[in-house]
């Protein structure tokens, strides 16, 4: 049976202000629901310690982030006798430095919030391809791709529908906006819808001065700090689609540098049950919870990436000047 593994944070005892420590929390459902009945072989293992029938669904904390910014936020949350493990949603702002001021308790038992964010574009987004730019709905399997390495295959491609009701319920389903131009050197070329946690390429000498490299992935949500760049929640509804290749590679999309989807744990739990056989189908190791998918590119963390951003618009100069 295969095994997921994600970051969790431990909060045990009571006061506050708390420091949640890390800790990693395996099972065999990708995504990690918690279990409210008492049949001894639901099991969730965290730390290398394994609890039968923990019981959890979503809490509500306050906390400061590294950077000194407040939030409130739902926690996808277990609890283990007087031990609370919190797992942040997709595209949470607590870090490793995030300190938790309120403990605000449970919002709903027997049910967490859908781990449903993840790289992806949205439809009507043109793709280079071997045949010109196309539609991502409209790329087939064993289609040919434009990447920085040549023409690669297109292995898998996948659609999640998100309704109305779905946007108002989660707010972070909504999608970035890039406006065409927003990133440099007319780039996109039209307005480019991404999920927040879809990364983009950064090419320019501020990332060569920070990273010793000029291209560096970022998330989309990080970039909403720069001009022409924002959630659009003026949608009613968006299909994302994930397209896979053999390996994780940067396209274009509208014509700006882009990833494709990522095969890490978060992205196996965003998709459907159906969609994620036929991703480990193709590629069974990915079930391998000591396999680690490369990077297309260097992908520094969240607080790094909030930094070069900040320089970028300190400095007034385009993420993309190197294309």
């Amino acid at each position: 049976m295969a095994t997921y593994s994600t970051q969790g944070w431990v909060w045990s005892g009571t006061g506050t202000p708390i420091t949640l420590l890390p800790v990693t929390i395996e099972d065999d459902d990708p995504f990690m629901s918690p279990y409210f009945t008492d049949d001894p072989s639901e099991q969730i293992t965290i730390d290398g310690t394994t609890y039968t029938n923990p019981r959890g669904g979503t809490y509500q904390l306050t906390f400061i982030d590294s950077n000194g910014v407040t939030h409130t936020e739902a926690f996808y949350s277990w609890a283990t006798g007087t031990t609370n493990i919190f797992v942040p949603a997709p595209g949470s702002a607590f870090d490793d430095g995030s300190i938790v001021t309120i403990p605000g308790g449970w919002i709903e038992y027997q049910s967490g919030f859908a781990w449903t964010d993840v790289t992806c574009f949205a439809a009507g987004t043109l793709i280079e391809t071997e045949s010109g730019p196309r539609a991502i709905e409209d790329i087939r399997v064993d289609d040919r791709v434009f990447t920085p390495d040549g023409m690669k295959t297109v292995r898998w491609i996948g659609r999640s529908p998100v309704s109305t009701p779905e946007l108002l319920n989660n707010p972070k389903l909504f999608p970035i906006r890039i406006v065409a131009g927003a990133l440099g050197a007319g780039l996109p070329k039209r307005d480019l819808l991404v999920s927040r946690q879809h990364r983009m390429l950064v090419q320019s000498p501020i990332a060569q001065r920070m990273f010793g490299t000029t291209d560096v992935l970022v998330h989309a949500i990080k970039l909403t700090e720069l001009p022409g760049i924002y959630v659009d929640q003026s949608v009613c509804d968006v299909t994302y689609y994930h397209m896979l290749f053999d390996d994780h590679q940067i396209v274009f999309a509208e014509g700006a540098p882009s990833e494709s989807l990522y095969t890490g744990p978060e992205a196996l739990k965003a998709i459907s049950d159906e969609a994620r056989d036929e991703v480990l189908a193709l590629f069974p190791e990915l079930a391998n919870r000591d396999y680690t998918p490369e990077m297309a590119t260097f992908t520094p963390d969240g607080k790094r990436q909030k930094k070069l951003v900040a320089r970028h618009l300190k400095n007034r100069k385009p993420v993309l000047s190197h294309v």
